[in-house]
Order: C-alpha cells, then sequence, then structure tokens
C-alpha cells in the first residue's frame, strides 16, 4: 500500500504543478497583452498573433492532457479505493469461509 500511496502523491504533485503552470501561463498571456500597444505599426500586430497563437496552443495541450486522461492524483485515488474495498471483501470472505475449511490431510 505504501508504493500506492507514494503514486497517489506523486500523482497529486503533478496535478498541483500543472496547476501552476497553467496560472503562470495566464500571468504571461495578461503581461502579453499589453506589449502590443507599446510597439509600433505591424511587430504591434505580429506580436498580437503571435501571442494569440501562443495561448490557443496552450490550451489545446491542456484540453489533451484533460481528455488523455493526465489528472493523476484522481486516477491514483480512485485505484486506492479500488484496492480498500477490493481488500476488505476478500477479508470478509476469508471470515465468512472460515469455519467452512478444513485441513487438507484431516
Amino acid at each position: 500500500m505504501t508504493e500506492q500511496t507514494t503514486i497517489g502523491e506523486g500523482g497529486q504533485r503533478l496535478s498541483e504543478e500543472a496547476d501552476i503552470m497553467r496560472h503562470q501561463m495566464d500571468l504571461l498571456i495578461a503581461d502579453m497583452e499589453g506589449i502590443p500597444r507599446a510597439l509600433v505599426g505591424s511587430a504591434g500586430n505580429s506580436f498580437s498573433g503571435a501571442a494569440a497563437q501562443l495561448q490557443e496552443r496552450f490550451g489545446e495541450l491542456m484540453q489533451w492532457c484533460s481528455n488523455n486522461g493526465l489528472k493523476l492524483g484522481d486516477n491514483q485515488e480512485a485505484v486506492n479505493t479500488a484496492e480498500v474495498t477490493s481488500t476488505e471483501v476478500l477479508d470478509q470472505a476469508g471470515h465468512n469461509i472460515g469455519g467452512l475449511s478444513r485441513a487438507v490431510n484431516a
């Protein structure tokens, strides 16, 4: 169970890091939105286009991660719950048949 807990904690940290990265990317994009106003001519338009593409690609990346199950902390929590439940069911089944079993050479 220690390995599962460690995997779950690692998945949770990964999820937290992804949230931090998303927040930092949002801050970067917000900072970039003011830059085109300071640039003269077509450079401002080009920069605006690049910033919009960056934002769009990052959104696509985050959507892909979400669609493909990269929320490891949540997934590992489900695995841990299934493990605990199956262990409890197996233990209960063992207790239920305990009186029915007999020694092999009896």
